[in-house]
């Protein structure tokens, strides 16, 4: 359940900057890896109180994805 939570939050951060930036999701961006060791990387390194990591069979997770389990199209 924690999974498919950061997955909606992944997908709709993503989601909103783009509608901020006036722009639809273009293709290129909805099949960009959406949960990518750099990023787990970058969260840990802020000495957080929790541990990020990418969970298991979400390792080559694509925006599109993220957002058909998120409930969107």
């Amino acid at each position: 359940m924690a999974a498919a939570g950061l997955l909606a939050l992944v997908y709709t951060d993503v989601y909103k900057t783009l509608v901020r930036r006036g722009a639809q999701p273009q293709e290129s961006d909805l099949n960009a890896l959406a949960l990518s060791p750099s990023m787990v990387d970058s969260l840990n390194a802020k000495n957080l109180s929790w541990t990020a990591r990418i969970p298991a069979g979400m390792e080559n997770a694509r925006h599109a994805d993220l957002g058909r389990l998120a409930g969107g199209a």
